[in-house]
């Protein structure tokens, strides 16, 4: 009998988010969007990870900008810590609040950083798994005015 209702009990799992993810963060304002790249591992619901994306808040001379990430997911909610390493200036932590879509391909969302003296800035962020190649040009992006 029970082996019967697990068979036939619909699976609702999301599978682990470990791999590697691309994606963008947008600002509020009209800015070009951020693309990041981002490696996680996923241990039961704790998440965690390092990211690389390119400087474009900084008035250093530093390309590109890593992270290390941690988190966790319930189901398909997800909530996510990145934070800067190694940089002096890009100290803050960012939380990315989301939901994973698409059979767990795609996670959706919104980014929120406070703690920036008086600016409170947040905006929302799309990440898929693998490379999204049509938004990785990070060289145009770092570029751009």
């Amino acid at each position: 009998m029970f082996k019967y209702l697990r068979q036939n009990k619909p699976t609702t799992s999301i599978r682990p988010l470990t791999g590697r993810w691309t994606g963008l963060y947008h600002y509020p304002s009209n800015e070009m969007p951020v693309p990041f790249s981002v490696q996680f591992t996923q241990t039961g619901n704790s998440i965690s990870g390092s990211s690389i994306e390119p400087n474009t808040f900084l008035d250093m001379d530093i390309e590109q900008l890593p992270a290390g990430w941690t988190g966790h997911c319930d189901g398909t909610d997800v909530q996510l810590f990145k934070t800067y390493s190694g940089v002096e200036g890009a100290d803050h932590t960012v939380i990315y609040r989301g939901k994973i879509e698409q059979g767990g391909d795609v996670i959706l969302g919104r980014w929120s950083v406070t703690g920036l003296g008086d600016e409170n800035r947040s905006g929302f962020f799309e990440m898929r798994r693998g490379q999204w190649r049509e938004f990785w040009d990070t060289e145009e992006v770092a570029n751009e005015p």
